[in-house]
């Protein structure tokens, strides 16, 4: 059986309860099935901001072959970018710093690139419960923190499924071919761009993209995420990566393009929200809207 080298990639930045995630992060690479070992792990410091040599010790002895990059230019994108460059493995994994890896996953990792022609393989991404959401939060908001649902299998993944960037690994030869990520998308200081991950994948041919149940991983909810005003800024930035990918790939690259058009599923959509007199699901809704149709002639 053909074996890979893992390098997985870990972009970080500074905010509040930074080093507990990471260190919980870096131990679930521990467990993971003998049947196939992590090949490195390579932390971009993105704003250099891991500020004490303590901190550089803790992170580097929770694992075997743990490398911190720094990284002066702020952006994800940026720091995604950075690992690639420094990344030794033939496979080239994207992990968020506050996520739980599952013991299958480099496993189910690997099986999926073993596949005839796969480029890209991504896993199910869910929240780690349990959690004190507020009354309003539904899950029209939590689906533009993780995909709503995954298939039951694995797969060609195909609409109304997605991969997200939480949770997606690469072919090294992706990079070579597809160029880098896109430096104008994903979160760059305060503002919160997103789509870099979507927009990546949407250069790779569909049928070179491979859905892993097995690959799976949780992640954490921060608090701060929680309140009204973030999810108005969320899907206000949220309308603007829209426009910046169906500028890049097309509308068809959008997965709910119907929800940013005058459509049919859209006026279905509000009128549920009226019905259950989910008001600030409506403003919310409207602010993404407005922002897609005003970015597409404006930024």
């Amino acid at each position: 059986m053909e074996q890979h080298n893992i390098s997985v990639v870990i972009p970080t930045h500074a905010y509040p309860g930074r080093m507990d995630n990471l260190l919980m992060t870096l131990s679930s690479f521990g467990q993971q099935s003998a049947t196939q070992r992590i090949h490195e792990i390579i932390i971009v410091d993105n704003g250099v901001s891991l500020p004490t040599e303590k901190d550089y010790n803790q992170l580097t002895r929770s694992h075997d072959n743990i490398t911190i990059v720094p990284e002066v230019r702020i952006g994800l994108n940026h720091a995604r970018n950075t690992g690639v460059t420094h990344a030794t493995g033939d496979i080239i994994a994207f992990i968020d710093d506050d996520c739980f890896v599952q013991p299958t996953w480099a496993r189910a990792v690997a099986a999926g690139h073993r596949h005839q022609g796969i480029l890209c393989v991504g896993g199910p991404v869910s929240i780690i419960e349990p959690v004190a959401y507020p009354a309003w939060f539904s899950n029209y908001f939590l689906r533009f923190f993780t995909p709503p649902s995954f298939p039951s299998s694995a797969c060609v993944i195909e609409k109304p499924y997605f991969l997200i960037g939480g949770n997606m690994s690469f072919k090294r030869s992706v990079f070579a071919t597809y160029g880098m990520f896109d430096l104008a998308l994903d979160r760059k200081g305060r503002n919160l761009l997103s789509g870099g991950d979507i927009e990546f994948i949407g250069r790779i041919p569909q049928q070179y993209v491979w859905f892993e149940p097995e690959a799976c991983v949780k992640e954490v909810m921060k608090a701060y995420r929680l309140t009204r005003l973030f999810c108005m800024r969320r899907l206000a930035w949220q309308g603007i990566s829209d426009a910046l990918i169906a500028r890049r790939l097309g509308q068809a690259a959008l997965y709910d393009i119907d929800e940013l058009l005058i459509s049919r599923k859209y006026v279905s959509l509000v009128l549920s929200m009226f019905k259950r007199r989910a008001w600030f699901e409506v403003i919310c809704s409207v602010i993404r809207m407005t922002t897609f149709h005003m970015s597409r002639w404006f930024v």
